[in-house]
Parts: C-alpha cells; sequence; structure tokens
C-alpha cells in the first residue's frame, strides 16, 4: 500500500475508531458505576444487621450521645454495662464502647478480671464510689484519718502513757522516764450492700434514672457505715463504734434527762459543756471536733431560746454548715430515738476526729443478678427473676478505730424535742 492508499485508509478508519473507544469508555464507566452502587447497596445491608444485632444484644436500648461524665454517672454507666453484659465481660465492654460512655468505664470493662457476675471497680472507679459514698455519710464527711487497709490489717503506734517530769535540788538524781507506747489494729471489716432494681426501669429508664440506682447503692453503703460508725459493739463482724469504744468516765447522763419538761437552755448548754470538759480535761488535743445529733435534736436546737430576751441560743445552728460553739455539726439518723422512756431518748457525741482512724480497701466489688433471691426489708424471702427484678452488691472492706478512747464523750438519755 502506497502513501495515498495509507491517507485514505486512515481517513475512512479513524472516525469509526474514536466512535468506538468513546463509546468503550462511557460502558466501562457505567459498569463502574453499577459496582460501587451495588457495593454502597451491600455495606448499607451489612451495617443494618449489625446494628439491629447490637439493639437486640444490649436490649433494645438505641444508643445515646455521650453526657457530661460525673461520679456518679460513671458509677450508673458502669452499672448499666454490668447489668447487660451479666457474666460476659466482653458483651458489657462492646455495650459501654457502642453507647458512648465515659472512657474511664470503657477503659475499666477492657480489663475486668471478675466472675459469675461480679466485677472489679478499678482505682479510679473505686474513687468515685469513694467520694459519693463519704458524701452520703455523717462520719466521712466529718474528717477522720483515712488509712489504706490494702493488706486487710493495719497496726498503727500510739502513745498510752506520757512522759514524767519533775523539779529537783543539786546533786539529786531524778527518774528516768519515757513514753509507753501501744497499737490501734485496724482490720477489715466485710459490708455488703444490696438493692434491688425494676428490668423495666433498666431497660427503658433515662440518664437520671440510672443516676438514681447508683446513689441508692452508695447511700445505702454509707448510712450503714455511719450506723457501724457511730454505735455498732463489735459483735457479729462489725466495727467498734463510738458509744461503745468511749471512756467510760465519759459517758454520761444528760442534765436534761431527770426532768418530766422541755429542756431549759441551761440544761442543754451544760451538757455540751460537760462534754467539752471531758476532751479537755483527758489532755485531748482537740484538733478536729465534731458533735453527731440526730435530726430531732438538731431541730430542736434551731428553736430553742433563752427565757428572758427571746434570742436565740444557738444561732449559728441555722447557718449552712451548722455549728455549736464553733464545733461543726453532723445529723445522723442513725442515731436511735426510742433508746428508753415514753417518748425515747437518744445520744449525742462529741469526737475528735483527728483520733479516729479510718482504713479503707481500695479493691471494690460490683455484681448483678436476675435470678437471685434475696430478703427484703420485711424480712420476706423475694425471686428477682418473679419479679423481673435485678439485684446489685457491693462489696466493700473497712474498720474504724479510736487512736484514744478519750477522744469521745458521750451524752446518753438525751430527750431534746420529744415534747416530754
Amino acid at each position: 500500500m502506497n502513501a495515498e492508499q495509507r491517507a485514505r485508509a486512515k481517513a475512512l478508519v479513524g472516525p469509526a475508531l474514536t466512535e468506538w473507544l468513546h463509546e468503550n469508555q462511557d460502558a466501562r464507566e457505567k459498569a463502574h458505576a453499577d459496582e460501587m452502587a451495588d457495593l454502597r447497596a451491600e455495606l448499607k445491608t451489612v451495617k443494618e444487621q449489625t446494628t439491629a444485632r447490637m439493639h437486640d444484644l444490649m436490649g433494645g436500648r438505641a444508643a445515646a450521645p455521650r453526657v457530661e461524665s460525673t461520679p456518679s454517672k460513671r458509677i450508673a454507666d458502669f452499672m448499666r454495662a454490668a447489668h447487660f453484659g451479666k457474666d460476659d465481660h466482653e458483651r458489657a465492654h462492646r455495650y459501654a464502647e457502642e453507647k458512648g460512655l465515659d472512657p474511664i468505664v470503657v477503659k475499666q470493662l477492657s480489663s475486668n478480671i471478675g466472675t459469675e457476675g461480679a466485677y472489679t471497680v478499678g482505682e479510679n472507679l473505686s474513687s468515685d464510689i469513694i467520694e459519693l459514698r463519704r458524701a452520703a455519710s455523717a462520719v466521712m464527711s466529718a474528717g477522720p484519718v483515712i488509712l489504706p487497709l490494702d493488706g486487710g490489717n493495719l497496726s498503727i503506734p500510739k502513745i498510752t502513757g506520757g512522759s514524767t517530769s519533775s523539779f529537783v535540788g543539786e546533786n539529786t538524781a531524778s527518774n528516768a522516764s519515757q513514753q509507753t507506747l501501744g497499737q490501734v489494729k485496724l482490720s477489715a471489716k466485710k459490708q455488703v450492700t444490696k438493692v434491688p432494681a425494676s428490668n423495666e426501669l433498666l431497660r427503658r429508664s433515662s440518664v437520671s434514672a440510672d443516676a438514681m440506682i447508683a446513689n441508692e447503692i452508695t447511700a445505702g453503703a454509707a448510712q450503714r457505715r455511719d450506723q457501724a460508725y457511730i454505735r455498732d459493739n463489735g459483735t457479729a463482724d462489725t466495727p467498734v463504734g463510738f458509744r461503745f469504744a468511749a471512756a467510760v468516765a465519759q459517758i454520761t447522763g444528760s442534765n436534761a434527762a431527770a426532768d418530766n419538761s422541755i429542756p431549759t437552755s441551761a440544761e442543754v448548754e451544760r451538757d455540751f459543756q460537760d462534754m467539752m470538759e471531758d476532751l479537755d480535761g483527758s489532755n485531748i488535743n482537740t484538733t478536729r471536733p465534731a458533735i453527731f445529733m440526730p435530726t430531732r435534736s438538731l431541730n430542736f436546737l434551731q428553736f430553742l431560746r433563752q427565757g428572758t430576751s427571746g434570742d436565740l441560743i444557738f444561732p449559728e445552728l441555722r447557718a449552712t454548715n451548722p455549728q455549736i460553739l464553733g464545733i461543726p455539726v453532723f445529723k445522723a439518723n442513725n442515731i436511735p430515738i426510742n433508746l428508753a422512756g415514753t417518748n425515747g431518748t437518744s445520744e449525742h457525741y462529741l469526737v475528735n476526729m483527728a483520733d479516729v482512724l479510718v482504713g479503707e480497701e481500695t479493691d471494690i466489688m460490683l455484681a448483678v443478678s436476675n435470678e437471685a433471691t434475696y430478703t427484703n426489708s420485711a424480712g420476706t424471702l423475694v425471686s428477682a427473676f418473679d419479679l423481673d427484678q435485678s439485684i446489685w452488691r457491693l462489696i466493700d472492706n473497712h474498720d474504724m478505730q479510736l487512736r484514744h478512747a478519750e477522744a469521745v464523750s458521750v451524752k446518753t438519755g438525751i430527750v431534746y424535742g420529744t415534747g416530754v
């Protein structure tokens, strides 16, 4: 083929080739677009199936946006994840991630080593529980000395006898003197707190309801601790509280207890004066005193007035942080108001909190079950399964001891507010 023939052939084939190339490119692009559309549809289906599966696994609750974290919220999140995880810690961890819970909760669940529905609460979450529990406890709010008790036992030295000193004449020997030492022994006491909750509430509740359950279990633990630290006698594996740890000579009756009339301002003032003299007379270095009384007494004292002038005896009791003679006052409804007498008597306690030693283990165990049975407040055995409930159980270990028995003064036979 000569040059002229080649030119003529190119002129004939060129447009056809160009047209074929364009048509082939359009076909390839359409095929690619169809392939991508099919892939997106397949991915959407997989995502919908995965979401539905996670929805079923997690009790039918939709994912919620992250809410600002607080100690109460973190504990509530941990409890909810543990509830839906049951014995499967990995499932609880997945739930926490899916719901966007606090990173502290997610991290703790990822490394949890509890068994049979029990979860070990890590250091950060333990701190949250301790913070909530202390805030709800009168004794812990008063500022005792808090010590770690992770080994279960701890011995603290104390001075049981002071040194002696005297004046002597020239060339006269003096007696040697030294301090006598003893020990305060803290031994962990196991405290178990149980709270039943409706499974329907757990399935459908809001964040505030979750926090309510968390607050209920921490408040229950705090109230029982107050009862132990104030008035338990050391039997049945309980700590020895202020009432039975105090020196016998510093447990005295109220100046108003013998009267069959409403206590006068003079009698009330004398009661508090007696307690202050107990601690001062025992050479207690009262650096952090606190008064504990029941609500009935506090209400009575807030309205008590002098007989002649009508002025309030203790106006500072009406402040946000009530005080008597500069000493913080803490109300504790764990102090009985039905100890004796027709209308019931009570007790007041003046305690130097710098001499109160509280040992706490940092390992706290939290367990949940919807199959267990429990004894309710009426003493009746109840099945959680039959009532569609879950039972939360909080276990922690702690103890309380006084450095010196003379650091507590007790007034018994208190009739403030009884109307006698």
